[in-house]
């Protein structure tokens, strides 16, 4: 039993990484601005640094593509152990690596090809967690695949304390110097420590039989992927929205004091725990239904939390809630994308369809609502953006449904 346990937290904790490395990436995006990019800028050089960010989520499709072949063909726990083999190594160089005052242009380049290995590897990461989960507890797979969600919010615990300490045990100097060396080398730690934890995870023998399977990629396998970008639409969107750009929203769009942080840091929270208490209901309900019934809320719930924003009345309840479902989105849609597709393709096609939900519903979505603000001069631009990909995720889960019962 105590090997079970093991196996579960040594097969999710990976997750944790993503968000702590997007948060240290984040936080030290000038300083690192300043040491891989030109110096004439920190504006243009903060923007290089996210335009970077960028070409990653470009480029995690083609992890989840590639680390999903090899899943599928050598097994889930096999890629589980390469990926921190890969993110150790990329990150512990990124921690130690020479700036551009050292050896020009050469330290850009490689700080861009490594920060493109990061993304191949955590593009398979969660997908690959979530399916070897998934197929290890077939009784418990809302609870299950909750966790590696829960796991997100480790990720950013860790930066916080990473900063916590960095801020008063260091000086501003040492931090701007190598606080970001600090941070990258402790990730490299934590993927060092995962990989020897998850030395012993084994697929279970469905899997390790199903290996040798001719595998067939036809256009039903493109429709279920396109399927499954669908069912990632609506949460890809709220995660956005709420917490990635709304900070940004209320800082350029909204004439008040009201603490955004707060807000943020509650919200999570309270997202974190009721991730756990919506994959334990989920288990016992339809999936396909509870996601239905989430999206239901999120389109009525979000118009009067922007309409609350905009007229400066209490927002706080709303954000509770649609928190609240946010939480209970994970062990649904996860859930229901794993199991549509076969063994023989299973996180190759949870993986493709994860990332390009993604990229599709999120990585430019910041800029799209600006842009939108800008020329119909509508602060309900957002509203209008959940609403539509809330209509895309009711289509996928019809499709899902029906794909399903034809099974």
């Amino acid at each position: 039993m105590m090997k079970n346990y093991n196996r579960l937290l040594f097969s999710t904790l990976g997750a944790a990484f993503e968000y702590y490395d997007l948060a240290i990436y984040s936080v030290f995006a000038v300083t690192i601005g300043s040491k891989f990019f030109d110096k004439s800028s920190s504006i243009s050089n903060t923007l290089l640094v996210f335009l970077v960010y960028i070409v990653g989520y470009l480029v995690r499709p083609l992890g989840a593509w590639g680390f999903g072949y090899i899943a599928d063909k050598k097994g889930r726990a096999f890629i589980l152990r390469l990926n921190m083999i890969l993110l150790f190594f990329s990150t512990l160089i990124l921690a130690l690596l020479p700036t551009i005052e050292s050896i020009g242009v050469l330290a850009t380049i490689l700080f861009v090809g490594l920060r493109c290995v990061q993304s191949l590897a955590v593009g398979a990461e969660i997908p690959v967690s979530v399916v070897y989960i998934v197929e290890n507890y077939p009784k418990r797979q809302g609870l299950v695949t909750s966790m590696v969600f829960c796991c997100l919010s480790i990720g950013i615990m860790m930066t916080s304390l990473v900063l916590f300490i960095l801020n008063h045990f260091t000086s501003q100097t040492f931090i701007q110097d190598y606080g970001w060396r600090i941070g990258f080398f402790i990730g490299a730690c934590f993927t060092f420590i995962l990989f020897f934890l998850r030395k012993n995870i084994i697929d279970i023998p469905q899997v390790t039989n199903s290996l040798d399977k001719p595998q067939s990629e036809n256009y039903i396998f493109i429709i279920k992927v396109i399927i499954g970008i669908a069912l990632v639409a609506c949460i890809a969107m709220l995660t956005t929205q709420l917490y990635m750009f709304l900070p940004a929203y209320h800082q350029m769009y909204i004439q008040s004091s009201y603490d955004v942080s707060d807000l943020l840091l509650t919200g999570s929270i309270i997202m974190a725990i009721s991730c756990l208490i919506g994959g334990f209901i989920s288990d016992y309900v339809s999936k396909s239904k509870m996601m239905a019934l989430l999206i239901l809320i999120s389109i009525a719930v979000a118009p009067i939390f922007y309409k609350n924003m905009i007229a400066g009345t209490d927002v706080f309840a709303c954000f509770i809630i649609l928190s609240i479902v946010m939480g209970f989105f994970a062990p649904t849609y996860n859930v229901i994308i794993t199991n549509f597709f076969r063994l023989e393709y299973r996180c190759r096609g949870y993986g493709i369809a994860y990332n390009l939900g993604y990229l599709v519903f999120s990585a430019g979505v910041p800029a799209l609502t600006i842009s939108l603000i800008t020329a119909t001069s509508s602060l309900l631009v957002p509203v209008y953006l959940i609403v539509f990909a809330a209509a895309v995720s009711f289509v996928g889960i019809a499709a899902a449904s029906w794909f399903m019962k034809k099974a």
